[in-house]
């Protein structure tokens, strides 16, 4: 399962699908499956904007290193 769009993940899908011989999901967040992505997936499924959203890390995080945050355009 591949949660993207971008289909500069082309190479590894394909080899997953060509050279393993297993299946590739694609999950894609965004309206419309890239192209070139959809040649090689075993299926495709559209992730809602609001489950991708619920499904994220708080903005905050604290580990034992500190505390870091993701950008504000996530």
């Amino acid at each position: 399962m591949v949660v993207s769009n971008d289909s500069d993940l082309l190479l590894p899908i394909r080899f997953v699908v060509e050279e393993l011989g297993k299946p590739v999901g694609l999950l894609n967040p965004q309206k419309h499956p890239s192209v070139e992505l959809s040649k090689y997936a075993t299926f495709i499924k559209h992730v809602r904007a609001n489950v991708l959203a619920t499904s994220q890390f708080p903005p905050m995080l604290t580990d034992a290193n500190g505390t870091f945050s993701k950008p504000t355009t996530w």
